[in-house]
């Protein structure tokens, strides 16, 4: 009996050795997060137009004439913005848009966190908005007189009644 008593000892000792040698062991600390830039630096430049991408589209139309319909779509929002199109945004909240023919518009922005407010002509619009890099995509959702223009168009073209209950829009810039 005694051997067992010596025996649980030494098997006690030893697991208590292996806890305190591991708990001293120095816990490597996890590095520090970086702290994301205010966008508003982060957007201050000029931004070249890339493309318009049709992100998604929801219609009461059957599967064929829907992808029928996003074509026509796609094909439309390509000519929205031509190479040499231009968004300028200044530090103090000024937003200048110059297309290829030499037209200006000007407004104001501002952006917190996720949502890129812009405003022309006291025409007020909200966008989704990513900066990767050099790389600016953002994000439309057409509004409900909007999705009714659409929808008049899909029933000419498709020549049947078809409603656009859905339609997103993504905008490319890069930073020159």
């Amino acid at each position: 009996m005694s051997k067992r008593i010596v025996l649980r000892s030494v098997a006690v000792v030893a697991v208590l050795g292996f806890v305190v040698a591991f708990s001293s062991c120095k816990k490597e600390e996890e590095p520090k997060k970086e702290e994301p830039k205010e966008k508003v630096h982060e957007i201050v430049g000029v931004w070249k137009y890339q493309k318009n991408e049709l992100k998604e589209l929801s219609t009461t139309a059957d599967p064929a004439k829907e992808i029928m319909l996003k074509a026509i779509i796609q094909q439309m929002l390509g000519e929205a913005g031509k190479s040499g199109d231009e968004v300028e945004f200044t530090k103090d909240g000024k937003v200048v848009f110059r297309d290829s023919s030499g037209e200006d518009g000007t407004g104001t922005y501002e952006i917190k966190g996720d949502k890129l407010t812009v405003i022309v002509d006291e025409n007020v619009q909200t966008f989704d908005c990513s900066i990767l890099g050099k790389t600016m995509y953002w994000n439309t959702e057409f509004d409900e007189e909007t999705l009714e223009d659409l929808s008049l168009l899909a029933s000419m073209f498709l020549e049947e009644e078809i409603e656009v209950t859905k339609c997103v829009l993504q905008t490319t810039l890069t930073k020159k």
